[in-house]
């Protein structure tokens, strides 16, 4: 039917509705089936024949842009998306983060714009209904893809903070008994001159703390080993090294391989650039 009204629109010299002498109207939608031109905006189906508009742009939602502005913006993909070349001036300049911020602001402004404006100026001659089953699919997409990528994000700055917090707690329990035992282990050299075979020989009375599974003294050298055996430590083993200064005076340096220094307790721990053990 649109074919013959095309050749009776011929015959009386009047153009096709989509031609004009200055070319493709593209800002016109007509119907494929009677080829009348359709209000606008654009309804789903003919109001004159109940037939399926054909021709003009490709609707754009406006959920649509603001969600691609927001997420996917730093890349120009919400101005691609509205057919908008200079796009690519956020994928040349992406790595400078101002595109990002920028879109950040456009994706705002894209939400909170009227539906009526957001038409008149995206949306001439596009038909409401032609993309919002593949929009809604798109915005899934770019929303599951945000979540994914905002949870690993999460992930990777959260995690290593909570094993760091917990190997923190361990060692916070794990320091007030190696203060008790290093000034046993000191009075009792003090006293004896001699090093002690055990802790239990210096006079350590404190109950091993939950989270060693072995604590013992070298009767040769006098350090002190504790080892951990339960949490993110399990099997790393903070060492106490007896140092003699001048004056004869005991002080004690803690260290651990696998312990990192930030972790090993203020009063022992000494300087980064001394030796572990």
């Amino acid at each position: 039917m649109a074919a013959a009204h095309r050749r009776a629109r011929q015959q009386q010299g009047q153009p096709w509705p989509d031609i004009e002498a200055g070319g493709v109207m593209s800002n016109l939608v007509f119907c494929g089936s009677c080829g009348r031109q359709q209000p606008q905006p654009v309804p789903a189906t003919c109001p004159f024949c109940g037939g399926k508009p054909v021709g003009g742009k490709r609707y754009k939602q406006k959920s649509l842009a603001g969600v691609l502005a927001l997420l996917l913006g730093g890349l120009g993909v919400h101005r691609f998306y509205l057919g908008q070349w200079w796009g690519v001036f956020y994928l040349l300049f992406f790595w400078t983060l101002i595109p990002g911020l920028i879109a950040l602001v456009e994706g705002i402004v894209f939400l909170c714009t009227d539906d009526e404006k957001w038409d008149r100026r995206f949306n001439q001659g596009a038909g409401r209904g032609q993309a919002d089953a593949g929009a809604l699919i798109v915005i899934l997409a770019v929303v599951g893809f945000g979540a994914v990528a905002m949870l690993g994000i999460v992930a990777a700055i959260a995690v290593p903070a909570y094993v760091e917090y917990t190997n923190r707690a361990q060692m916070t329990e794990v320091s007030a008994y190696a203060q008790q035992a290093t000034v046993a282990v000191t009075a009792h050299y003090t006293e004896t001159e001699e090093i002690p075979a055990t802790l239990t020989d210096a006079g350590v009375k404190a109950p091993l703390p939950q989270v060693l599974s072995e604590a013992h003294i070298d009767p040769e050298s006098g350090v002190i080993s504790l080892t951990f055996g339960t949490g993110g430590l399990t099997g790393k083993t903070l060492h106490l090294l007896p140092q003699q200064d001048e004056n004869g005076a005991i002080q004690w340096l803690c260290r651990g391989k696998g312990l990192g220094y930030s972790i090993l307790p203020r009063w022992c721990r000494g300087t980064p650039e001394e030796e572990e053990v």
